[in-house]
């Protein structure tokens, strides 16, 4: 009885073992430089807390008229740089000339 106790504890740790999944661990690169990855087992980004100055103002639930709601639609400028050094000095101020 000992024997055979003694063989199936050895035998379930190999068997787990070997039954795991390490694809992903086994060739990390591949997902991390693969471009037509993108957003792989995550949740679309959203953000479903705004603060409210009051409870009136949070039983309304208008996320628009709260101070703490800051909408990110529209026109955003963007410049694309291989490199931080390549990047233009000052691109950050916001009367930055960027009319080229």
């Amino acid at each position: 009885m000992k024997r055979i106790l003694f063989g199936v504890l050895c035998i379930i740790p190999s068997v787990t073992g070997i039954a795991q999944k390490r694809d992903f661990l086994s060739n990390v690169y591949n997902y991390i430089e693969n471009t037509s990855v993108y957003e792989w087992n995550q949740e679309e980004g959203h953000v479903p807390l705004v603060s409210y100055a009051t409870t009136q103002e949070a039983l309304a639930r208008d996320r628009e008229k709260s101070a703490g709601f800051l909408s990110l639609d529209g026109t955003w400028k963007f410049y694309y740089a291989e490199t931080p050094e390549g990047t233009p000095a000052g691109f950050f101020e916001t009367d930055f000339e960027d009319s080229d």
